[in-house]
Parts: C-alpha cells; sequence; structure tokens
C-alpha cells in the first residue's frame, strides 16, 4: 500500500552508510565498484565505524517507530469509536421510526389537508372530459365498467 507521510524513515543498513560516505568522496563510482570495495576493502575497524551508524540508526527507527505504531493505535480506536457511536445512533432511529408505524408494520397514512390546493389538470384530464359525454351517449344504459373494458 502507500507509505503514510508521517512514517518514521527506515533504518539505513551499515552498506548504505558506507555507499554514503564513499559517494561523497567519489561522485563517479558505480554501484557495483561499491559493492567490491564493501567486500574485499572495508574490513575490521573501518567496517565497524558503519556498523555502529547502522545500530544507533536502528535504535532512533525502533524508538520513532513504537511511537508512530502508537499514534495510528490511538487513531483507528478513535475511529472504531465514531463509527460505533454514529451505528448506535442509527439504531436508536431505527427503533423511533419502528415506534412510529403501527402493528401490521405499516406507515400511518398523513391525512390530506381539505383547504390544500388541488394539483393542475393534465391534458389527458381535459380530453377525457370533451369525450366522456359522447361516450356515454353512444353506450346508454351500460355500466362504467362494461364501458371501459
Amino acid at each position: 500500500g502507500k507509505k503514510n507521510k508521517n512514517a518514521p524513515n527506515p533504518a539505513m543498513s551499515a552498506y548504505k552508510y558506507y555507499c554514503e560516505d564513499k559517494k561523497a568522496e567519489n561522485d563517479a563510482l558505480t554501484g557495483k565498484e561499491l559493492q567490491v570495495m564493501w567486500k574485499e576493502e572495508c574490513q575490521g575497524d573501518a567496517r565497524k565505524k558503519y556498523v555502529d551508524l547502522a545500530a544507533q540508526d536502528k535504535k532512533r527507527f525502533e524508538a520513532e517507530n513504537a511511537e508512530y505504531e502508537a499514534l495510528q493505535k490511538l487513531y483507528h480506536k478513535r475511529e472504531q469509536d465514531v463509527a460505533m457511536a454514529l451505528y448506535e445512533a442509527h439504531q436508536v432511529a431505527a427503533k423511533v421510526a419502528a415506534a412510529s408505524t403501527d402493528d401490521a408494520g405499516k406507515k400511518k397514512k398523513r391525512k390530506k389537508d381539505p383547504d390544500a390546493p388541488k394539483r393542475a389538470k393534465s391534458a389527458y384530464l381535459y380530453f377525457c372530459e370533451d369525450k366522456r359525454e359522447d361516450i356515454k351517449a353512444k353506450n346508454e344504459g351500460k355500466g362504467l365498467t362494461e364501458i371501459t373494458k
């Protein structure tokens, strides 16, 4: 995954410290030359200097990483607490909504305001009003259900 920008930089190895040191002296050195120099020329006390630097950097990394991981656990715990609070609030709201329905589990029907204005007529309703009288005249004596079949 992506590296967190707040995560501590990883510890450098003794070889990396050696390479940095030699690159500062001679920038033209290649990776292969540095490998050979590390294996053959850097032995004993010369190598111990870089091993000690790497050990110090490892201690630094472990201390920083312990703090970082503790903070990450704290942030994760807070996120979980917030999510749980939201979930519980949702559960309470669901219970309230369930209590507002009747025994059959259906929502109660709102009572329509008799003083409220009516909706506008559609073109189809105007058409039906015009044709209704003609259709009734053609089908005298028949009921509405027989006419609409």
